[in-house]
């Protein structure tokens, strides 16, 4: 099944772009060669520049309070299993302390670092990396594999509560989602508005296809989900997940 994800929000668009990073990083840096530790470092600056144009600390701990207060009126639930419904309790209150606890903005320790600092601002320029416009940073990629992954460890540290934090919320704003089945077929203008208005995020899953084109086949998926409606309809069905607010 191919999943695509639409937020209706620019908190979860936020959030949804930096598990994609996170993602990213997380593989680079478990690769050994230079190259796959140069995109490591990039894919770090990204997060930094997105992380730097929102107080990502306090909508964080908007959303688990929310969560939070969401599970707790579940408790002495007879259809609810008491036993999970800890467990993901206690995740919450372990991230939200551990993202409280943190000081400043995420990763100001890494904008604070003068020696990324240089490289960041090269980066933004076309082969602005080479050697010779950054030769104490070709001396690093040349180091010893356990050296460079133990330095991006160390950077990619600071960001890690962000990083949980993160993934709980999209994590149950996922589970919590209310599914149903249909085909494509062109929404009304009302509902298109209404269904953004209600919900914050919408996952919709549909089968590859080797008679359509990926285009064809990315848009129909968006039928029903305030987007555009196809050129023409189409009788496949699949799922789709609408993620509302409680």
């Amino acid at each position: 099944m191919i999943t695509y994800e639409y937020p209706f929000n620019e908190r979860i668009r936020t959030l949804l772009r930096l598990e994609d990073l996170f993602d990213k990083l997380d593989f680079f840096c478990a690769q050994s060669h230079p190259h796959c530790h140069h995109t490591a470092l990039l894919t770090l600056f990204e997060i930094l520049e997105i992380t730097s144009r929102s107080d990502l600390k306090g909508e964080l701990l908007q959303e688990l309070e929310r969560h939070r207060q969401s599970l707790l009126a579940l408790r002495n639930n007879p259809q609810v299993a008491e036993d999970r419904l800890a467990a993901v309790l206690q995740d919450v209150d372990q991230a939200f302390a551990a993202l409280n606890a943190s000081t400043g903005k995420a990763g100001q320790q890494l904008r604070d670092n003068e020696w990324l600092t240089s490289i960041r601002s090269r980066a933004g320029i076309p082969g602005g990396t080479c050697e010779f416009d950054l030769p104490s940073y070709h001396a690093w990629l040349m180091r010893d594999a356990g050296q460079r992954n133990a330095d991006l460890q160390s950077w990619v540290k600071p960001l890690t509560q962000f990083s949980v934090a993160m993934a709980i919320v999209l994590r149950l704003l996922r589970e919590t989602a209310h599914g149903s089945r249909s085909a494509a077929a062109p929404p009304a203008p009302s509902s298109r508005c209404s269904a953004a208005a209600r919900s914050r995020c919408c996952r919709c899953a549909l089968a590859p296809s080797t008679t359509r084109s990926r285009k064809s086949a990315r848009t129909s998926t968006c039928c029903g989900s305030g987007f555009p409606p196809p050129t023409a309809t189409s009788s496949r069905s699949r799922s789709i997940a609408t993620c509302r607010s409680n």
